[in-house]
């Protein structure tokens, strides 16, 4: 129990458990992770071009639609930040 690494808060393991679970039915219902996000994008690379990290923004369109469909199934965290950088950046194809 000394261990920091260890999350030890019972609201975050249940979500992370129930939220592994969404996961694996989206990649069921969807062939793959990667499918279904390449969906939002037209399986289009988006290419950003920002010259610095200040115009790198929090959210896209793209990123607030999949946390939007991801809350559909009852998503209990907001994963368009991760998401966005994961189809915006090309990963997965």
């Amino acid at each position: 129990m000394n261990d920091a690494g260890i999350v030890r808060n019972r609201l975050t393991i249940e979500a992370t458990i129930f939220n592994a679970k969404l996961l694996l039915d989206l990649q069921q219902s969807h062939t793959s992770t990667s499918h279904y996000l390449w969906g939002f994008i037209d399986n289009q690379p988006i290419q950003n071009h920002w010259a610095s990290l200040n115009e790198y923004p929090a959210t896209t369109p793209v990123s607030v639609a999949i946390n939007k469909d991801m809350e559909k199934g009852g998503s209990l965290c907001r994963l368009d930040h991760l998401l966005r950088s994961y189809a915006d950046h090309g990963h997965g194809q």
